[in-house]
C-alpha cells in the first residue's frame, strides 16, 4: 500500500509540541509532542509503516493500539486536508475521535483557561510579523494607527530602512520561523522598491500579504505582486461611494482610484480581501459596502474594529462605546441574516466583531477551531516591525515595546521575543482574564493600558 502524504501547510515546534499553520484556509492548530512528530515525519516522506516504526521503538505502547491510532490521526490529518496523500488514502474509515490517544495523550488544548501565546503556551516566536515600510502615504485618513504623513518627502522619511536594511530583517524573520509576512506603511505602494522587497521574499521560498489602500495600483503592478508570490491584497473599503469613501480617507478622488487598483489585482488573478474599519462614519454603510464588493469581485470583507492608537485618539467621537455595544451588536445581528439569507447560495464571505465571541457563528470556525486565540495578538502571536527596525506591539503602539528600542537590525527577533520586558508581562497572569472579557473598558489593550495608567501591572477590576 502507497501511504505517502505531504503537508499542506506549514509546520513548527513549540515547547510544548508544535503548532500547525495553513494561510490560505486561516487554520492554527496546537499539537503536543507526538503530534507535532508525526506531521514532521510525514513532512520528511515517511511512510504509514514508518511512522508506526519509529513511534514503536521510542514510546512504551502496545503495538496494534499504536497502529490503529497513527492510522486514525494520519485519517484525521487527511480528511482535515491538513495533509494530501501523494498517491492513495489509507484504506478504510476508521473514528476520528481515537486518534486523540497517540496526537493529544496528556492534551489539556481544550481547556478554556489558556489562549495560545500566554503563559504557559508562549511561542518561540511570532507566528506573524508586520513590516511597516514607510510612514508616507498618499491618502489622510483620519484614524490613522501609524500616524502617516501626507506624501512626505521629509528627512525622517529619508532615514528610513534601504532595500538591504529589509533584505537583512527577512532573513532574521524567516530565520525564526515566522509563519506570514504582511507588508504595510503608511501606504507601501509608495516605495519605488516595494516589488524588488517582494521578489527578495518570493526568492526565500515564502509569499507575504499586502496592506494597501490600492490607490497606486495599475495592471502592471498587480501583476508584479502576483508575479512575486503576494498571497493576498487587503484593502480598505471603508464607503460605497466617492463621498462616503473620501470623508473618512481624506483625498478627492481616492475612491475611483482604489475600486481600480482593487480590480486590477484581481484581474491580476490575486486574492482580494476588503477591510471596512468599524466606525460611527463607516459602519452602518456596511450592507451597501458588501454589494458594491461582491460586484466588483470581491468575495471576502471584514470589518476591523478602531484601536485608539495614532490619530484615532483625537476621534473618540468616532468609536463606539461601552453605552453603544448593545445596539451595534443587534446591528451586526441583524446584518448577518441579511448577508445569510442574501450570500447563501455564493462564495462571498463577511467577518463582522460579533462573530469572534458567539460560537453560532458559521464563520468563527474558519478563525478559531478550538476558541484558542486572544482576541488581539499583538505581543502574543504577532508583532510590527517599523520603518526603521524597531519591534513594536502593533502599527498603534507609539509609547510601549517600541521604547525598549529593541531593533532587528542588531539584535535576533528570536531573542528579542523571548527576553523583552514588556512582552513578559503583557503574556503573564494580569492580562489573561482581560483577554476574553467582555466589558468595554479599554484596558485589555496593552497599549492603551500603559497610556492611561502609566503601568502594566495595573490590576483591571472590570469584568470581575
Amino acid at each position: 500500500m502507497v501511504d505517502k502524504f505531504k503537508v499542506a501547510g506549514i509546520v513548527r515546534s513549540e515547547k510544548f509540541g508544535g503548532i500547525y499553520y495553513e494561510r490560505d484556509r486561516l487554520v492554527i492548530e496546537m499539537l503536543n509532542e507526538i503530534g507535532y512528530e508525526i506531521i514532521k515525519m510525514i513532512e520528511s516522506g515517511y511512510s504509514y509503516d514508518e511512522i508506526v516504526k519509529r513511534l514503536y521503538s521510542t514510546y512504551d505502547v502496545d503495538y496494534e493500539i499504536l497502529k490503529n491510532d497513527v492510522s486514525a490521526y494520519i485519517n484525521y490529518l487527511n480528511k482535515s486536508k491538513y495533509i494530501i496523500p501523494e498517491n492513495t488514502n489509507l484504506n478504510g474509515e476508521t473514528d476520528l475521535q481515537h486518534y486523540s490517544s497517540v496526537a493529544r495523550s496528556n492534551n489539556n488544548f481544550q481547556n478554556k483557561d489558556f489562549i495560545l501565546g500566554m503563559e504557559p503556551y508562549e511561542l518561540k516566536s511570532p507566528l506573524k510579523v508586520l513590516l511597516e515600510l514607510t510612514y508616507s502615504c498618499n491618502l489622510k485618513c483620519i484614524h490613522c494607527f501609524a500616524d502617516a504623513e501626507f506624501c512626505s518627502k521629509s528627512k525622517l522619511i529619508n532615514e528610513e530602512l534601504s532595500y538591504n536594511d529589509w533584505c537583512k530583517i527577512i532573513d532574521n524573520i524567516l530565520k525564526n520561523e515566522v509563519f506570514e509576512i504582511l507588508l504595510s506603511g503608511g501606504e507601501a505602494t509608495m516605495r519605488g522598491d516595494l516589488i524588488k522587497i517582494c521578489e527578495y521574499i518570493h526568492s526565500k521560498g515564502r509569499g507575504y500579504s499586502l496592506l494597501t489602500n490600492a490607490t497606486l495600483i495599475d495592471r502592471n503592478m498587480a501583476n508584479e505582486l502576483k508575479r512575486t508570490g503576494c498571497a493576498k491584497v487587503e484593502s480598505n473599503l471603508d464607503g460605497y461611494n466617492a463621498e462616503t469613501y473620501e470623508a473618512f480617507r481624506g483625498v478627492k478622488g481616492s475612491f475611483n482610484k482604489t475600486i481600480s487598483g482593487i480590480k486590477a489585482c484581481l484581474d491580476a488573478g490575486l486574492q482580494v480581501r476588503c477591510n471596512v474599519m468599524e466606525t460611527k462614519l463607516t459602519i452602518f454603510n456596511l450592507k451597501k459596502i458588501v454589494d458594491l464588493a461582491y460586484n466588483i469581485g470581491v468575495r471576502e470583507v471584514c470589518v476591523i474594529p478602531l484601536e485608539m492608537g495614532g490619530r484615532a485618539k483625537n476621534i473618540k467621537n468616532l468609536c463606539f462605546e461601552k453605552n453603544d455595544m448593545e445596539s451595534l451588536n443587534n446591528f451586526y445581528e441583524e446584518v448577518n441574516r441579511w448577508f445569510d439569507d442574501k450570500y447563501k447560495n455564493t462564495d462571498m464571505i463577511l467577518f463582522t466583531p460579533n462573530q469572534f465571541s458567539r460560537g453560532e457563528s458559521k464563520y468563527s470556525k474558519i478563525f478559531d477551531i478550538e476558541n484558542i486565540m486572544p482576541r488581539c495578538g499583538a505581543g502574543l502571536i504577532h508583532c510590527t516591525i517599523n520603518p526603521f527596525g524597531t519591534v513594536k506591539m502593533c502599527p498603534t503602539d507609539h509609547s510601549l515595546l517600541v521604547k525598549e528600542n529593541n531593533n532587528v537590525l542588531k539584535e535576533d527577533l528570536g531573542y528579542i521575543w523571548k527576553n523583552s520586558e514588556v512582552l513578559k508581562k503583557v503574556r503573564s497572569k494580569h492580562f489573561k482574564k482581560c483577554v476574553r472579557c467582555e466589558e468595554v473598558c479599554g484596558m485589555e489593550c496593552p497599549v492603551i493600558r500603559y497610556e492611561d495608567k502609566k503601568d502594566l501591572l495595573y490590576d483591571c477590576k472590570v469584568g470581575g
